[in-house]
């Protein structure tokens, strides 16, 4: 899995980069398909405050599994994204393991799942 990460409108330090590497990591363990994980940090400007947003764009073997969320810091952005994006990379999941599992049990008695 390769991790890439964007910042634009402010210079990052090395412990938020490392904190964004290390979120992205775990992504990894639940799924071995992620070919590319892309985050893009920005700091926008919304009159009175400042407000921090985290795009991750999962990249997996179908498709594109996109997020994108607001907070007051980038850390809380980034987790906010990855909490929204978690249920569809399981999702996703689970469709490939059904899939799998019709192909194996082609032409015996398959009993019918209904995938949330």
């Amino acid at each position: 899995m390769r991790a890439q990460t964007e910042v634009h409108d402010f210079e990052a330090d090395v412990r938020l980069l490392q904190a964004v590497e290390q979120k992205i990591s775990k992504l990894d363990n639940f799924f071995h398909r992620i070919s590319e994980v892309k985050v893009i940090l920005k700091s926008e400007n919304l009159g009175f405050t400042r407000e921090r947003v985290a795009e991750v764009k999962i990249h997996i073997s179908n498709g594109i599994i996109f997020s994108k969320k607001r907070g007051s810091s980038f850390g809380g952005a980034l987790s906010k994204a990855i909490i929204v994006i978690t249920p569809e990379l399981f999702q996703y999941i689970l469709s490939a393991l059904w899939i799998s599992i019709q192909v194996v049990v082609t032409g015996s008695h398959l009993v019918r799942m209904k995938l949330l």
